[in-house]
């Protein structure tokens, strides 16, 4: 049961205090403190836990070295989980059998075993919210390239072609100096760790991913696994397109992401301006976006409060659902249970993008999967030198064969 009355802040755990959750979700909830407030935060490192409990106000009995002090802290509502990614599944599995509401930072797990793991607790518990804390589905340019695509303004989608280059300075780049990023637990090191980012832009704004095909390379020692990727995609809709990913390159540049329609073409460049031409070569639409909207940003960017606001959001929904199944009749909850059974398990065809119940966060932990999953298969083609399809999850039901 939440410790926050009606109305009142939900009172947040921090587990994992690093760079993201210092520099981006404390902002965020600082920008929104009418709905959240740090509580009690933990890192394995005192010291990186009491510089984080300086900065977000959180007196020194609520600090911590272990996540389940946080998770059984009086008063908490929800935690954020921002820790190496291999920790992901115990750490939701202990706060949700403590009710507690989760935000946990992308990519969903370590292998899709784990990610299956995440899934099942989630369905488990469908009063509690878990959620997927990937902030490129929050950003004002991925709605808008959504929103043009839906509108058919481009046309009937014929491909696509996204080509992400990234510098990694050791000198300037806090996380690539990350241990844990140096010897991943997890798939493609910072191939799935980055790449859910790009997935994620290519699922909110094309839909699912069926197959796909991949090459893979390692340049540099230091990024400790595949660190080059090239791939081709073909949709669930029929639509293709490719990849390319690196983490290698010379110099730095977020980005090109161009989708080529049957009336238009739409480039959208380092996530900063979407400009789409004609058939006549006429630049019908051009949108610029501000550094606050869009990015490589570490601080109290447009994205990452959306995504704190949407979480909090899918939270009042479920309270408010709760008290509703609580005061009715037995009927009434039998309606409720129902509701977020189909929630739970989405729709056979398109369990990745779409809920069937409005307590849903944008990315649940069913797309954050998804995310993870086109990565997975990536990885899985370079090897085989095979088109592979992309994983889908179980259900609660039918776990116990979960993807491998």
């Amino acid at each position: 049961m939440e410790g926050s009355a009606a109305g009142a802040p939900l009172k947040v755990g921090v587990i994992g205090t690093g760079i993201f959750a210092l520099n981006a979700h404390l902002p965020a909830m600082k920008a929104l403190s009418d709905k959240f407030q740090v509580v009690a935060c933990c890192n394995r490192s005192k010291d990186k836990a009491d510089k984080y409990a300086a900065a977000a106000g959180v007196p020194a009995n609520a600090v911590f070295t272990d996540y389940q002090s946080v998770i059984d802290f009086p008063g908490v509502d929800v935690v954020t989980v921002a820790l190496p990614v291999q920790y992901n599944l115990e750490v939701i599995k202990a706060a949700v059998a403590k009710g507690k509401h989760v935000l946990c930072e992308k990519p969903i797990a370590a292998s899709l075993e784990q990610a299956q793991g995440i899934i099942d607790v989630a369905d488990a518990s469908p009063d509690v919210v878990v959620a997927i804390a990937e902030n490129f589905a929050h950003k004002n340019v991925t709605a808008s390239i959504a929103e043009i695509v839906a509108k058919g303004e481009l046309g009937d989608i014929v491909s696509f072609e996204l080509s992400v280059q990234r510098q990694l300075d050791l000198e300037n780049n806090p996380y690539a100096n990350t241990a844990w990023r140096q010897n991943p637990a997890h798939p493609g090191g910072y191939l799935s760790d980055g790449g859910v980012h790009w997935t994620a832009l290519i699922l909110s704004t094309l839909g699912p991913v069926k197959s796909v095909g991949a090459f893979v390379r390692q340049i540099h020692k230091i990024n400790g696994a595949e660190d080059t990727l090239a791939m081709i995609f073909q949709m669930q809709s029929g639509v293709i397109g490719t990849f390319h990913h690196t983490y290698a390159a010379a110099a730095p540049s977020f980005g090109t992401f161009i989708v080529t329609g049957t009336k238009a073409t739409l480039v959208c460049d380092e996530l900063r301006t979407v400009k789409i031409t004609n058939k006549s070569g006429e630049v019908v639409k051009d949108i610029a976006f501000s550094d606050e909207d869009s990015g490589p940003t570490t601080k109290a960017s447009q994205d990452v409060v959306a995504e704190f606001a949407d979480f909090h959001s899918a939270i009042s929904r479920t309270r408010s659902s709760s008290s509703t199944s609580s005061s009715s009749s037995t009927s009434s909850t039998s309606s409720t249970t129902s509701a977020g059974e189909a929630g739970a398990s989405g729709s056979n065809d398109d369990d990745f993008v779409v809920l069937n119940h409005s307590r849903a966060t944008k990315v649940d932990v069913r797309v954050g999967f998804h995310h993870f999953a086109i990565i997975v298969a990536a990885l899985r083609s370079a090897q085989s030198r095979k088109f592979e399809d992309v994983p889908h999850p179980t259900s609660s039901s039918s776990s116990s064969s979960s993807s491998k």
